[in-house]
């Protein structure tokens, strides 16, 4: 196994937290954060096979297990010792890949964007695909209450205008 001292720690529990995965889940994020007497690491699960990416309760429970038995093997009180959170990347998501547009595209994305002029616009669209210009979008059809807000139209962003992504929950 591999031994503590030889790697800088965070690339060693990035490279565990790897190899602990199962088929079908992948590492959305992970965070080491070190106190005088303790590591607290945090893994954000995703589940590539579930339409909304969720981990269950219990693919979090065995990760954990799973993760613990290699962190023990390291036969290192820092990391065996560690305090261990494992959950779902959440409902509203950052999108940080043209992969995950495409895997979500189905489902509205809250978009925060720039215009020509640089103002900042926040609006929520569905993505339908990549041009040469940018990524092509939708007006999502939301709920608000029991009534329907009309899709206005289409429109082409840039990626270079394009601040950040979200899943969008729509109640």
């Amino acid at each position: 196994m591999l031994q503590a001292n030889k790697e800088e720690p965070e690339k060693l529990l990035r490279k565990l937290a790897e190899e602990t995965l199962r088929p079908g889940f992948a590492i959305y994020d992970m965070q080491v954060s070190y106190t005088k007497n303790n590591v607290r690491i945090l893994v954000y699960l995703d589940k590539l096979i579930d339409p909304n990416g969720s981990p269950t309760i219990e693919d979090c429970e065995e990760y954990t297990h799973l993760f613990r038995l290699k962190l023990e093997a390291l036969q290192d009180a820092r990391y065996s010792e560690a305090a261990i959170d494992v959950s779902s990347p959440g409902a509203e998501r950052e999108i940080r890949s043209e992969e995950d547009l495409i895997r979500f595209a189905d489902k509205p994305m809250a978009v925060r964007y720039y215009e020509e002029d640089g103002t900042e616009k926040k609006s929520v669209f569905n993505f339908i695909e990549k041009t040469s210009t940018g990524y092509r979008w939708k007006e999502a059809v939301l709920k608000r209450g029991n009534t329907k807000k009309k899709a206005r139209g289409e429109k082409i962003i840039p990626p270079e205008k394009i601040r950040d992504i979200h899943l969008y929950l729509d109640f």
